[in-house]
């Protein structure tokens, strides 16, 4: 096994606790963040203590059974996270497609470890490095177009004990840390400082931009990190998302592969005889735990590309719910005031699943705005940008309108100061918060005439 300088530990480590952070599903807030400082901050005490001493032997099998634990845990919540990060599996189905992309990052994972630990650790540098400038960019964008009434809007959501909880469980206890403090080649007290100042920087920069951003709908956002990132756009001509969903995949790997070459390097430390196949062995089993426990909570299913349907916009008027497609000119008009079972009897008539994570407008007539917006981007995963506007005609509007054009008035409406943002985040956000909130008002034809105060 190569040694290692501090800056390439520090990366190793560091990249798990970022990517804890982006699947963390949980509240978050500015007691959240100090208790999660405060934590890093005890830990650093306490591991400046032990750093110098040699663990005993009989620590090795506890410290590698807890490896193959928490890396089945970052699998499982890459798992959980995937589904909203809208990570394509569609060539397969399922269940299925999602073993899949498992099995591709096991693979990726096993190459990567293959090289070593010294080849990984300068890998990882580089993974660093770049996933700190996104959060620069994403951090700046926040401080510009975020208000800061987010954070105390946010202050509900998360306790200090729970940022203390948090520094310990979510990116692990320090196991991996002691395991390969060894491998150093400075001083050991040195890298532990640098690890944990560096914790202490990024990761609380990550919680203060979802603050920032998402602070409003944090009491109902599944994984506040990912939201934040969807949410915070700096640049008006190309959206963010896919820059960070390559981050995503590559910090999954990296946090993964840390935990199987520390696994391989205990394994080796107990059976030195096991010379050969020990990332295997350890990748093996992991894959194996986190597959026990994805289909221990449930799972679920999905079909071909072709055989679905993509919903583009949807209107909402008492106990009626009507729908259009992107690859499909007919409009499904459901009599049910429930949205669940308005989908599943679309379902039944268009003969095809129906998928909602692309939805780019809901007109809202007779109903809770509130309760169905949230609906909407919790369960239906809708993009944060889906435009929000009113009608006293939803069916209409959208039988007798494009929704392409719709779109476009809407925005003309805006542009020309006749109506404000109207993104079910920003809506929805001050709803949550004042109660009220100002959308697009659009008639049977489709075409924007003014801006509504709603409930």
């Amino acid at each position: 096994m190569n040694s290692i300088t501090r800056s390439q530990l520090t990366a190793l480590l560091l990249i798990t606790d970022i990517f804890a952070l982006i699947c963390f599903g949980g509240g978050l807030s500015l007691w959240t963040a100090l208790g999660y400082a405060a934590g890093t901050a005890l830990q650093l005490g306490a591991m400046l203590l032990i750093a110098p001493l040699k663990l005993p032997k009989w620590l090795r099998p506890l410290f590698l059974a807890y490896m193959i634990f928490y890396g089945s845990i970052l699998l499982k919540r890459l798992w959980a996270a995937a589904d909203v990060t809208f990570i394509p599996y569609e060539t397969s189905s399922g269940t299925g497609g999602k073993l899949l992309i498992t099995g591709l990052i096991a693979l990726v994972c096993l190459y990567v470890s293959s090289a070593g630990m010294k080849a990984a650790a300068r890998s990882a540098v580089i993974a660093a490095a770049a996933g700190i400038l996104f959060l620069l960019i994403d951090l700046t964008s926040a401080l510009i177009h975020s208000d800061f009434g987010n954070i105390s809007a946010s202050e509900p959501c998360g306790t200090f004990t729970g940022g203390l909880l948090l520094s310990v469980t979510a990116s692990g206890l320090p196991i991996a840390l002691l395991t390969l403090l060894p491998l150093v080649k400075s001083s050991r007290r040195s890298a532990v400082l640098q690890y944990y100042i560096c914790r202490l920087l990024v990761c609380t920069a990550v919680i203060s931009t979802t603050l920032l951003v998402t602070g409003r709908l944090m009491k109902i956002a599944d994984f506040p990190v990912i939201l934040a990132a969807q949410l915070s756009q700096p640049f008006s001509t190309q959206r963010i998302d896919p820059l960070f969903l390559i981050l995503f995949a590559v910090f999954g790997v990296f946090a993964l592969t840390s935990q199987v070459m520390t696994g391989a390097y205990l394994v080796r430390e107990i059976v030195p005889k096991f010379r050969k196949w020990r990332s295997t062995a350890v990748i093996s089993v992991t894959v194996l735990g986190a597959a026990a426990a994805v289909f221990l909570t449930g799972c679920s299913s999905s079909g071909l590309v072709h055989d679905k349907l993509y919903l583009r916009s949807i209107g909402i008027d008492g106990d009626n719910i009507t729908m259009s497609f992107f690859s499909d000119d007919k409009v499904i008009s459901v009599k049910s005031g429930n949205i669940p079972e308005a989908k599943a009897i679309a379902e039944l008539e268009a003969g095809k699943p129906i998928v909602t994570g692309f939805t780019e407008m809901i007109v809202l007539g007779d109903c809770s705005f509130q309760r169905s917006l949230g609906y909407m981007l919790k369960t239906w995963k809708v993009s944060p940008s889906c435009m929000v506007v009113h009608s006293n005609h939803p069916d209409d509007t959208l039988k007798n309108g494009d929704t392409e054009q719709l779109e476009g008035s809407v925005k003309q409406a805006i542009a020309q100061n006749l109506a404000h943002e109207c993104g079910i985040a920003d809506i929805l956000g001050r709803l949550l918060t004042d109660g009220t909130a100002e959308v697009p008002v659009v008639n049977k034809d489709g075409f924007c005439l003014n801006a509504e105060c709603v409930r």
